[in-house]
Parts: C-alpha cells; sequence; structure tokens
C-alpha cells in the first residue's frame, strides 16, 4: 500500500519552479522548415496513396520517401568506391 503525504503551497510552488528538463533525444534533433513547390497533379497523386495508408499524412510519405531514396544513394555510392 503507498502512502502519501499532502504537499504544502509552498512545497508544490517550489515543484512547479524547478521545472523539467527536455529529453536529450529531442534535444538532438532540429527541424528545418521549407517549402516545397509542386505541380498540383503530384500533390494529388501523392493524397491518393497517403489515403491507402493509415496512420500517415503527406508530410510524413514524403520524409519517408526522401529516406529511402538516401539510402539507395547512399548505397549506390558506397558501390562506386
Amino acid at each position: 500500500m503507498v502512502v502519501s503525504k499532502k504537499l504544502s503551497e509552498k512545497e508544490i510552488q517550489k515543484f512547479i519552479e524547478k521545472g523539467g528538463s527536455v529529453s536529450k533525444e529531442k534535444e538532438k534533433e532540429k527541424f528545418f522548415v521549407m517549402t516545397l513547390r509542386m505541380p498540383t497533379s503530384m500533390c494529388e497523386e501523392i493524397d491518393a496513396l497517403v489515403k491507402e495508408k493509415a496512420g500517415y499524412n503527406r508530410t510524413t510519405w514524403i520524409l519517408r520517401t526522401i529516406q529511402k531514396q538516401l539510402k539507395i544513394e547512399q548505397m549506390g555510392l558506397e558501390k562506386s568506391e
């Protein structure tokens, strides 16, 4: 059985003022915001593909596609060296 004591207002305020820390993982990852222009027809094609996959949105689909292409490019460069 867990027994807990009621915190005083002073203890609560001290706890709040202490604050928390940002996870190290989130600290490492910074994002670059960019604007991407593409033909409307291409965007519609992407949206049709995204609609078929539950849990995806357009941005996720584009990022995953870029990641796949980067891996392909990296593998190609490694083979030619």
